[in-house]
């Protein structure tokens, strides 16, 4: 295939020499235009006019416009005939075309057009592209081009070392350009100290490369090592067995670090497939170490591999690398306490002699506030204890309990060492729950079993506030246990396991006969402490231990029961009633029985379920006669518990009297079951209060019956019996609470309110203010914390029979003003009530021209709303001139609103001042005269009253004539012109004014 394609080459030189020759002896038309033509006819892809500028001498490698050659525009536009007829010109030159000729050829895949190019004698296969890179590279690093790269193999031009094209194209794994590559001998798989085999992934390459004679397996790559190393670090299952297959393999090659392949295969992988892979080969180098003396055994066990260890267990178990750790002190350093166990129990030949530190091994895994000392590094020295007085075997608790084993090389005086708390290594083993530690000391330790710290707490105690149930069991097998010992609180084990409810401690403190019925210091059994707890669990153990006593009683005289139901503990309550049902009338020291006891920490839901036990007694008494309905005052959710129990007699000695809370004694006379004949004078002023609240006219009655009962008793807000049946609307009780001769009319809250403040606003309230105003002593004109009195109250309700009422009142003051000076009339006219404001501005207390504290009249106010009936109202009483506060009049508030029915009415009055200035001294007219000539209706009604002066001026002097003129008003200029005309004026402007006015805004003829 290369002797023919020489062949070629050969003949295409010599067409071309023939071809130059006869071109020099030819002459043709005038180049420029010849050229010119053969660009035109290449843009056109026409191929018989190409061939006929070219025989006419045509520059074949001519640019156009675009700087293109008619090669770059035949291969651009993919004309494969055009492109033959070029190159079998013989003056072109392919390396005049542009720099990317190639790659758009190869990139489209033209082969056709690739191979004639190929075979033409000008063509360079390794031009550089504008990248810096020439066409091969390209290709070799992009996908989809084996094809094209498969057009270049072969060919005596292109250079396939001079750019390491095939390094490129295995470092971007394109493999099937590598494939193309390697079929060509020329390329060299050997560069610069390296082999391809390093960065190749694809096993058809590895095996193409493999194939090759001249492939150096062996090379050794900086930080890589071999090959094989390469393949071993990646992974690659596929390649590896190629490598494996070959006779004369590297497998215990290490690389430059010294680190052998098994290494690599166990350091580089989260999974031990490839290291079993290793170990099947019958060469393999098991015991080969890495530059700091591991063997594969030592990295296994670092890393954890149980199954690789298995493997690897024939190999010497003992090696110690350049530190001296053996494989099992490596597994124990790096946490593998599995492994560590299976050297040091399993193994028969793994030494105990291994330099490791058990506090080196404990100082990583203690836990949150157990101090180490870490200077000296990573070894520490067994007889040096950290800053809290621990030593190396204590900190060895607080780790995985898999490490007891560091207890077999303990001598004896480390079993009795202390720490700063003076608890030896049994203690800590015993608070940490560490089976495993104890029952390797509990053979040494016998002596120091009870051997109490600095604040008295042995090593049992500390087990059993920790909760550690197998450990106390293991205790108990040591005969100088003494499990009813109590500490300085008198406290036993039970009592401590009771309060913490450590159900499983509990359980094995009493499979030895714990006394149960031990007390502490302030008289607590343990069945006591675990119902205060909420234990139920521990409760039930208890419960089961026969016989226990429930009647025992602490200081305080309370019974497990009592403190239960104190705690509002309903689990618990369930268990011990249900333990013993009769119990549930047991009386504390005090006397309190269960339930008294649930209502008084206010527990409704221990009060709920003990209302509901069919042996309770809910009206039982305590040493002063009270029932708990007697005694819950405010607590109202217990209350509701109680009230809603059938069991609880409501009507002894009648407890809203006995409560002295208004809101009981409320709930308790709505109650169905209440006897209405049991309240009498006893019950206290709450009780009449309540009824006037409730409306039971009978049962004030027959409280104000009684000589002794004080009308005067106030609730929490200050109202007095007579407010609350005012506000709630009762005649009747309103009646009679007036007949009460101490009745005081006038009495008011704490919010100012009085019996007729509260009347104006309630139900019935016409009768109501009837009967108050008949009191002599009534005052009419009381004001509240609010400023309001009860007249300005009915203005506000807009009650016209009850404002009626207050204005017959002979001292009724319609004037008198509360907050912001506001009075009964400045409402009114807010409310619009035209019929009230009537009968207000009639009265003769009444100050109609009084403002508030916005200086507002009730005059301004009506103004402003624009409402007629009140400014027809008020316009006879008030000064129809009076300004407003921006100092217009009410007349100037109705033009400039364009109210025309306002400014009627106005006028109309015989007092209005048409003529009235404001602050700026602008008139009626002159406000007129700005406005828009839509408008006119309203300056005509003001025009034909003869009392106008149209020839007042404002502050700026200007008469409303000529304010209307300079507003461009020209209907309003000329109406008034012509009003100064008609009327004669003694000020009248001169005709000629007059005429030019006329003549300006309305056109000759008009005036």
């Amino acid at each position: 295939m290369s002797h023919c394609n020489n062949l070629g080459h050969t003949l295409a030189l010599q067409r071309w020499t023939q071809n130059h020759l006869f071109s020099v002896l030819t002459t043709t038309r005038p180049v420029d235009v010849v050229t010119a033509e053969l660009l035109l006819a290449a843009a056109a892809n026409d191929v018989p006019r190409i061939g006929a500028a070219l025989a006419d001498g045509a520059d074949v490698n001519a640019r156009n416009e675009a700087d293109a050659t008619p090669l770059d525009v035949a291969c651009g536009e993919d004309r494969l005939d055009v492109v033959t007829c070029l190159l079998a010109h013989h003056r072109i030159d392919v390396t005049k075309a542009s720099p990317t000729l190639w790659w758009t050829v190869c990139k489209r895949g033209a082969g056709a057009m690739v191979a004639q190019l190929l075979a033409h004698p000008t063509t360079n296969s390794m031009a550089l592209l504008p990248s810096g890179w020439n066409v091969l590279i390209a290709r070799c690093r992009t996908p989809c081009m084996a094809e094209m790269l498969s057009l270049f193999v072969g060919h005596p031009r292109v250079d396939w070392n001079g750019e390491t094209l095939l390094q490129r194209a295995v470092q971007k794994q394109k493999w099937h350009n590598v494939a193309v590559l390697l079929e060509d001998p020329r390329v060299h798989v050997n560069v610069e100290g390296t082999t391809l085999l390093h960065a190749a992934c694809d096993a058809n390459v590895v095996f193409a490369q493999l194939r090759r004679p001249d492939i150096h397996r062996h090379v050794q790559v900086a930080r890589r090592g071999t090959a094989f190393a390469s393949v071993v670090v990646h992974g690659n299952r596929a390649i590896l067995e190629l490598f494996l297959a070959l006779p004369d393999d590297d497998i215990n090659l290490p690389n430059d670090d010294g680190i052998p392949p098994l290494h690599l295969a166990i350091g580089n992988h989260n999974d031990e497939h490839i290291a079993h892979r290793l170990l099947c080969e019958p060469h393999l180098r098991r015991d080969a170490t890495n530059a700091l003396g591991n063997t594969a055994l030592h990295m296994a066990s670092q890393r954890g591999w149980t199954s690789l260890v298995e493997a690897l267990l024939d190999a010497n178990v003992n090696v110690q690398h350049t530190a001296g750790d053996t494989p099992a002190s490596v597994a124990l350093l790096h946490g593998q306490y599995d492994l560590a166990l299976r050297f040091y129990r399993d193994v028969g030949r793994a030494s105990l002699e291994q330099r490791v530190d058990t506090a080196a091994v404990c100082v990583s895994a203690r836990p949150p506030g157990v101090g180490a000392r870490a200077a000296g590094g990573l070894w520490l020295e067994r007889d040096v204890t950290d800053q809290h007085g621990n030593s190396a075997h204590m900190l060895a608790c607080y780790t995985d309990l898999r490490v007891f084993f560091a207890l077999w090389t303990m001598r004896d005086d480390e079993m009795t060492a202390t720490n700063e708390a003076g608890r030896t290594i049994l203690h800590v083993a015993c608070q940490y729950g560490r089976e495993a530690f104890v029952a390797a000391l509990l053979p040494r330790t016998m002596n120091d079993v009870n051997a109490p710290d600095t604040d008295g707490n042995k090593p049992l105690l500390l087990a059993c506030i920790s909760n550690h149930g197998a450990v106390v069991t293991q205790l108990f097998a040591v005969s100088e246990i003494d499990v009813d010992r109590a500490d300085k609180l008198g406290r036993t084990l039970l009592h401590v396991a009771c309060e913490s409810g450590h159900a499983s401690v509990v359980a094995a403190l009493l499979s030895v006969h714990a006394n149960v019925h031990a007390i502490d210091n302030d008289g607590n059994t343990p069945l006591l402490v675990a119902s205060v707890a909420n234990h139920a669990s521990v409760v039930t153990q208890l419960l089961s231990v026969l016989p226990v006593d429930m009647t025992r009683t602490n200081k305080d005289g309370r019974m497990a029961l009592h403190a239960a139901a104190r705690a509002g503990h309903v689990r618990v309550l369930r268990l011990l009633l249900e333990a013993r049902p009769a119990a549930i009338d047991l009386r504390s020291g005090d006397g309190a029985t269960v339930l008294m006891e649930a209502v008084d920490p206010r527990k409704p839901g221990a009060v709920t379920f003990l209302l509901r036990h069919p042996f309770i007694n809910a009206n039982a008494v305590d040493k002063v006669h009270f029932t708990r309905l007697e005694r819950v005052s405010a607590h109202y959710d217990v209350l509701d518990a109680l009230l809603s129990s059938p069991k609880v007699d409501i009507n002894r000695r009648n407890h809203a009297c006995h409560a002295n809370d208004p809101m009981l004694a409320a709930q308790l006379m709505q109650l169905p079951q209440l006897d209405v004949s049991t309240i009498d004078a006893s019950c206290g002023h709450i009780a009449l209060a309540v009824a006037c609240a409730l409306q039971y006219v009978y049962v004030v009655r027959k409280l104000l019956s009684s000589p002794e009962m004080d009308v005067h008793y106030r609730d929490a807000h200050g109202n007095l019996a007579l407010i609350l049946a005012t506000r709630q609307g009762h005649p009747g009780i309103v009646r009679a609470l007036l007949a009460h001769g101490s009745c005081n009319v006038n009495a008011v809250n704490d919010a100012g309110t009085s019996a007729l403040h509260a009347a104006c606003q309630a139900r019935n309230a016409v009768d109501l203010v009837a009967l108050l105003l008949r009191s002599p002593s009534i005052d009419v004109n009381c004001v509240d914390k609010k400023g309001q009195t009860p007249l300005m109250i009915a203005c506000v309700s807009a009650a016209d029979a009850v404002i009626d009422l207050l204005l017959d009142h002979p001292r009724i003051n319609v004037s008198t003003s509360g907050h912001e000076h506001y009075g009964p009339l400045q409402i009114a006219v807010r409310q619009r009530a035209v019929e009230v404001v009537t009968r207000l501005i009639q009265h003769p207390t009444a100050i109609v021209e009084a403002v508030d504290e916005w200086v507002f009249s009730a005059w301004v106010r009506a103004v402003n709303s624009q409402h007629l009936p009140l400014l027809s109202a008020l316009a006879a009483r008030v000064d129809v001139n009076k300004a407003l506060k921006t100092g217009k009049t009410a007349l100037m508030v109705a033009c400039l609103y364009s109210n025309e029915a306002m400014v009627d009415l106005l006028i109309s009055q015989p007092t209005i001042d048409v003529n009235a200035v404001d602050t700026d001294g602008n008139t009626v007219l002159l406000h007129v005269a700005f406005l828009h000539p839509s408008a006119e209706r309203i300056w005509r009604r003001l025009c034909d009253a003869d009392r106008h002066d149209v020839t007042m001026t404002n502050t700026r002097a200007e008469t409303a004539i000529e304010s209307a003129g300079r507003c461009g008003n020209a209907s309003t200029a000329a109406y008034l012109s012509q009003q100064l005309l008609r009327r004669r004026h003694p000020r009248v402007l001169p005709e000629i004014i007059v005429d030019a006015i006329a003549a300006f805004f309305v056109g000759p003829g008009l005036l």
